[in-house]
């Protein structure tokens, strides 16, 4: 006899199961899918995974201990988000983003982002200015130990505080669909040198826009460091390993 008695789940008046059992699993796989759509995410802003590379369904099962369902279902999440192209019988990979595409995401981005400083310039929030500012400091102090990696992930949170501090979702939500196609161009043109500190230039001019009180002044700041990010990634563009191969073997195209 086994050790512990076993009771089959509990059936309806119909004797179907109970749905409350059938709905936990459906929230378990839900947040099983965003763990995983949210560790694929991560490879692409890390440069981990690049433009064209294919999605390893295999050792991402292995690594969260599960089917391939899971897999493929977070991928046709991140590709509904631009990340990600799904080829039938073939898999997922990166999305390649042209150079003109990458130029068009960042125009409508430099709009957004522009809006937002125009927005919080209105009515400045001291308090927040001195978030922003104490944010701006720890930068600076990344810029000066030449740390990429550090850099990159404070200057989203930079950008998130003041898009956030708007107050308006979905400003947010657009301005999040344009930045997630971005990441790899953004990350490479971070990587240059003398970026950084050009970089931690306009956000300094961003707080000075926004505390000025002058909205029109806070959009050309934000405006202007956006389109300062396009300048820097159409000066190195990303490229796909394969494109990158090609280039240091001394190859065109």
């Amino acid at each position: 006899m086994p050790a512990v008695e076993t009771r089959p789940k509990p059936e309806n008046a119909r004797g179907r199961r109970d749905g409350s059992t059938d709905a936990m699993t459906r929230i378990q796989v839900q947040g099983l899918t965003s763990a995983i759509r949210a560790e694929i995410e991560r490879m692409i802003a890390r440069g981990e995974l690049r433009m064209g590379d294919r999605i390893n369904e295999v050792a991402l099962a292995n690594t969260f201990g599960v089917s391939r369902g899971p897999i493929r279902e977070a991928c046709r999440g991140l590709a509904e988000r631009g990340f990600l192209t799904v080829i039938p019988n073939r898999g997922a990979f990166v999305r390649k983003i042209s150079v003109e595409q990458a130029k068009k995401l960042y125009e409508a981005r430099a709009g957004v982002f522009g809006y937002a400083g125009y927005l919080l310039a209105r009515n400045p929030d001291p308090a927040f200015i001195e978030r922003l500012t104490a944010m701006l400091e720890n930068m600076e102090a990344i810029v000066a130990s030449g740390d990429v990696a550090d850099y990159y992930p404070a200057n989203l949170d930079f950008h998130r505080a003041i898009l956030e501090a708007t107050e308006n979702p979905e400003l947010v939500r657009i301005y999040q669909t344009l930045v997630d196609q971005l990441h790899l161009f953004r990350t490479t043109g971070l990587v240059q040198p003398g970026s950084l500190e050009e970089s931690n230039r306009e956000h300094r001019d961003i707080v000075a826009g926004i505390a000025s009180g002058q909205p029109q002044v806070a959009f050309a700041a934000l405006h202007a460091h956006v389109e300062g990010g396009m300048r820097r990634m159409l000066a190195h563009p990303a490229r796909s390993r394969e494109e990158e191969e090609r280039h240091a073997s001394g190859e065109s195209g």
